[in-house]
Order: C-alpha cells, then sequence, then structure tokens
C-alpha cells in the first residue's frame, strides 16, 4: 500500500530528486516548506522518507493537505495551507469585558484557524 502513493518508487528503493518545486502555498515559503520537508536535492529518497516528511509536514498544524509527485527527477509538493485568522472581534456583548473573553478563546489573530477549536470557549 505504501508504493500505491508514490508508484515513482515502484521500480526503484530510492530516488535522487535534481528539483524540490513546491505548489499551492500563499503565506508559508517554500523554503520553509523544504525545511518541515527535510528532503534534500540530490539525496536518496525512499517511500519511508517521504512518508517522514508527510508526517512532519501535517504535525506542524500549517498544512489541511500534502501531496508529492515525481516528474523527470523533479519533486513536486503540493500543499493546501489552513486559512489565518486575521482579527478576532466580538459584538453585541453586553456582560463580560471583551479581553477576557479573548483570553479563554484557543483561537487568535495572525495564527492558523483550526475547526476544532471553533466551537470550544
Amino acid at each position: 500500500m505504501l508504493f500505491c502513493l508514490y508508484p515513482f518508487l515502484l521500480h526503484a528503493n530510492t530516488v535522487n530528486f535534481n528539483t524540490i518545486v513546491i505548489e499551492g502555498n500563499s503565506r508559508i515559503s517554500d523554503g520553509a516548506i523544504k525545511n518541515y520537508s527535510q528532503l534534500r536535492v540530490s539525496e536518496p529518497t525512499s517511500a519511508q522518507d517521504l512518508n517522514n516528511a508527510y508526517s512532519r509536514m501535517i504535525g506542524t498544524g500549517l498544512f489541511k493537505n500534502v501531496e508529492f509527485k515525481e516528474t523527470d527527477e523533479q519533486l513536486t509538493i503540493f500543499v493546501e495551507e489552513y486559512p489565518t485568522i486575521n482579527e478576532i472581534s466580538i459584538e453585541g456583548n453586553t456582560k463580560f469585558v471583551d479581553e477576557k473573553l479573548l483570553s479563554v478563546l484557543k483561537s487568535k489573530p495572525r495564527f492558523v484557524f483550526r475547526l476544532k477549536f471553533s466551537n470550544k470557549i
């Protein structure tokens, strides 16, 4: 099943990529994504290396989805970032001080929006 995810590794134990290209990112830099993956150009890369890179990248909490694709010795990493919270405002509240309410929220401005935190206070 592991090789179904990375069919380009079916015929070889490892692949050496000449380039690593990042696609789909808007906020997170290519360099940061490459660092999170810990994959390197011209180093032997196995299916296990890609699995580990996937786990590291998802583990950052910054990406909703990560995919790898190989073409002509180029590895393309497709990412889908979680949205970022720009601002939190409280309206219609007359019983509590806004700062107290903001202090108990797990979501914070300029951080990644996570649905699991959106309904918890």
